[in-house]
């Protein structure tokens, strides 16, 4: 962790902020940090509201839901990708009865048309 104080005083520490893996690499960059300290009153009422300001992640174990039944065939509009998943998911969707209208991005440039 490296950082850089840009003003420092008491009630108040402005500065930026690195960390870095084993490689001297940064991952986490932040810059125009600016901490002050809170008043007495201030910082009671902040330890009283912390609960309400972190969260848990709590997994409940449920009963699994029923499959959802297979859709009555209708008609989709397919926005297709360069990467293929557009047309895979045409493909599905018509080996189960539905119909498919496909958006392809027009051509940009002489190469492309």
């Amino acid at each position: 962790m490296t950082t850089d104080y840009q003003k420092e005083g008491w009630d108040h520490l402005e500065g930026d902020l690195q960390l870095r893996d084993a490689e001297g690499r940064i991952f986490l960059e932040m810059e125009g940090l600016s901490f002050r300290r809170l008043a007495k009153s201030q910082a009671r009422d902040a330890e009283d509201a912390l609960p309400e300001w972190l969260y848990e992640v709590r997994w409940l174990e449920r009963e699994p839901t029923p499959p959802t039944p297979a859709l009555a065939p209708t008609g989709w509009l397919v926005f297709a990708d360069e990467n293929g998943v557009g047309e895979k998911l045409v493909g599905l969707l018509r080996s189960r009865g539905h119909r498919c209208l496909v958006a392809r991005r027009a051509p940009t440039s002489a190469a492309e048309r």
